[in-house]
């Protein structure tokens, strides 16, 4: 019996080390992941950026329009992604040198959470694992005077928080007057399977309930900033990764991304 107990605790402490270095491993690989994709920019190397993004990457900002300069959402992807790549040092500010921070949130199997700051722009991530390593799925991003670190958040914090709570209980029940006050029109949701592939849902699929209805729900809140902020949501044996961006001093969620 002595044995056994000796054995079953040197079981757990190897395991838990096991566990210990294979989240580290994790962490360091999604450091250099943020850091690849701003070198690409800095670098104006588009292809290096490119390889850390998913096929399916979701890129959401702000931008201003108009004499009155009236903010709307904007999305950077695809051949507009590659442009701005291999374009935006064309002043060359930025090297090798230029410092990039990147900060990482969560890692819950397959999913990640990071930030990256870096020049003059800051970018929040959600990574998934694919077959070929860690790469970039969602981001929304804000430029660097409109970042502020967690203890200048004055209480938005808190403010998210119920926000995300309020949009996990509306999609369970296919609430439609808060769903849409909370989520963007066009806003991208999805859902990433054991295998990593990704299935995606429409507004009216959501409008309609996603069905995880009742139970404990618990919030974590990873940043805000004056125009962004990043979090999960746990609620009914589901991870619910979302987005949201500050758009005409209103918050939206433009980003969802679901697993378990």
């Amino acid at each position: 019996m002595l044995k056994t107990l000796f054995f079953s605790a040197g079981f757990l402490s190897l395991l838990a080390s096991a566990n210990a270095n294979e989240r580290q491993s994790d962490v360091e690989a999604l450091q250099r992941l943020g850091s690849e994709y701003a070198l690409g920019f800095h670098l104006g190397d588009s292809e290096r950026m490119i390889a850390t993004t998913h096929r399916d990457l979701s890129k959401r900002g702000v931008a201003r329009v108009g004499p009155d300069g009236v903010e709307v959402l904007t999305w950077l992807e695809g051949d507009m992604l590659r442009f701005m790549g291999g374009n935006y040092d064309l002043e060359d500010q930025f090297d090798e040198s230029t410092q990039r921070n990147v900060n990482v949130f969560s890692v819950s199997g397959d999913v990640a959470a990071l930030e990256l700051i870096a020049g003059d722009w800051y970018d929040e991530f959600t990574a998934i694992r694919t077959p070929d390593g860690w790469r970039i799925l969602d981001c929304v991003w804000g430029v660097l005077n409109e970042y502020e670190p967690a203890a200048q958040d004055a209480g938005e914090a808190a403010r998210l928080a119920a926000l995300m709570r309020e949009f996990v209980e509306a999609s369970g029940v296919g609430d439609d007057a808060k769903l849409s006050r909370l989520l963007h029109p066009q806003s991208q949701i999805r859902q990433v399977g054991a295998s990593g592939e990704l299935s995606a849902y429409t507004r009216d699929q959501v409008f309609r309930g996603l069905g995880s209805i009742g139970g404990p729900l618990s919030v974590e809140v990873f940043n805000v900033t004056s125009r962004t902020a990043v979090g999960r949501v746990e609620h009914a044996g589901s991870s619910y990764w979302l987005q949201a961006l500050s758009v005409g001093g209103e918050w939206r969620i433009v980003n969802v991304l679901l697993n378990g």
